[in-house]
């Protein structure tokens, strides 16, 4: 599958707290498109055709413990989806996975989400429609062992003020309330429920997969 980025961001990661206990780590992200399957064209009364697109995000994280003993930490991660031209992010995907890291070692994780599906037009004058959603981003946040976040990053400039502000933050996260949870994952390849359809986002099915390797 040949891959293309469309979006990098490199989380500075180590943590310089003053308090011992505090986790030190390093930490990036990036994402690039996944999985794209094409439906049949149809043909249109009027005149084209109608074609049924299905994209998959894939998000790749790094993970190091930079301290000086073995620790936990938990990746939160959230896909993002937009409609063409409008700058309001939306959460269709999401999931968490905890990790025990021995002193300077690495953990790369590779999430794939649920497909986007939209619908696509063209018109015998040349015309071209869209109906559906884009993938648009991703929210990490990375936690300490007792739960407390001690990073959030996302490569939006839009949602900066929110990923910093705790009560903003959790407001954000409340999307994933009208979204099915995902299945508890390891190094299984699960399937993930079916989102339900609604109006401001179109049905999704399909699985994310997790390759796990440690560096």
């Amino acid at each position: 599958m040949k891959k293309r980025y469309i979006a990098l961001v490199f989380i500075c990661g180590i943590c310089l707290a003053a308090e011992t206990n505090r986790p030190m780590f390093s930490l990036s992200a990036r994402l690039y498109q996944g999985e794209k399957t094409q439906g049949d064209s149809e043909k249109m009364a009027f005149g084209g055709t109608k074609n049924d697109v299905s994209k998959t995000t894939m998000l790749n994280i790094e993970l190091r413990n930079m301290g000086q003993g073995r620790d936990s930490f938990t990746i939160d991660y959230y896909f993002l989806c937009k409609s063409a031209g409008v700058e309001n992010y939306q959460i269709f995907d999401y999931g968490s996975e905890s990790y025990t890291l021995d002193k300077m070692e690495a953990e790369k994780i590779e999430f794939e989400s649920r497909p986007i599906k939209k619908q696509i037009y063209l018109w015998t004058d040349g015309d071209k429609w869209e109906f559906g959603k884009n993938a648009g981003g991703f929210v990490v946040i990375l936690k300490d062992r007792d739960g407390k976040i001690l990073t959030a990053r996302s490569k939006i400039a839009k949602l900066q003020n929110i990923i910093k502000d705790p009560v903003k933050l959790e407001s954000f996260l409340q999307q994933t309330n009208n979204i099915p949870p995902p299945e508890t994952k390891g190094n299984m390849m699960p399937m993930a429920p079916t989102a339900p359809m609604s109006p401001m986002m179109p049905q999704q099915e399909g699985h994310i997969r997790i390759k796990i390797e440690n560096k």
